[in-house]
């Protein structure tokens, strides 16, 4: 039997705490990159995915006064290392208040035509250090209508992630249980089915 493939990754902070390199480890090769950059607040500006030599493609991102991202471009090279970046997709959101997410607009990009795909509405729901929103999600292209959950924990990570389908929860819904270091930045995940089985054990080394 063939031995399956060893993977690891590796993520570099600044001393402020921000992320701003992963490196994916395949075999004990670095295989890819990530590169993070940050505006003068803090906030995450460009993420470039670097693999055999080139920016394959990167995320830009644009934030208001309060910080909150308020759009997403993704943009790939199809000239394959001539850095000739084509828009693919865009996501626009819009805030209620100073930070409360309320609307998503998704775009994508063919032949150099911009089509709106998609719309998601929020709605919050505070219990304790537990926060749970409602995602109401709807294709512009077929006119479906889908409803996700997620809760988050009180440092912003999910912890759980479900919807439901013929009034049962959907088979691919999930859990997540954290371990955090000092700096409260999760260094184990478990992940779960809602019936606590568990799928996925994710454990990394943080390095500032």
């Amino acid at each position: 039997m063939p031995k399956l493939p060893k993977y690891k990754k590796i993520y570099k902070f600044s001393d402020s705490g921000l992320l701003i390199k992963m490196i994916r480890v395949i075999n004990n090769k670095e295989d890819n990159f990530t590169n993070f950059t940050y505006d003068s607040k803090g906030n995450l500006s460009l993420l470039e995915y670097i693999r055999l030599g080139y920016v394959q493609y990167k995320m830009e991102y644009e934030h208001d006064s309060f910080g909150n991202l308020t759009k997403l471009v993704h943009s790939e090279d199809d000239s394959h290392g001539n850095e000739q970046f084509v828009i693919k997709s865009e996501s626009i959101y819009s805030y209620q208040h100073e930070d409360k997410l309320i609307r998503n607009d998704n775009y994508k990009f063919k032949d150099g035509a911009k089509i709106h795909r998609s719309t998601t509405m929020y709605e919050y729901e505070k219990i304790g250090e537990i926060t749970k929103v409602k995602h109401s999600m709807k294709d512009l292209r077929t006119q479906s209508e889908y409803i996700l959950w997620k809760s988050y924990d009180k440092f912003s990570n999910p912890i759980e992630n479900y919807s439901y389908q013929n009034e049962k929860i959907h088979p691919h819904s999930m859990k997540y249980v954290y371990e955090y270091d000092n700096q409260n930045i999760w260094i184990r995940r478990e992940r779960t089915t809602m019936d606590d089985v568990l799928t996925l054990l994710t454990e990394r080394k943080i390095e500032y």
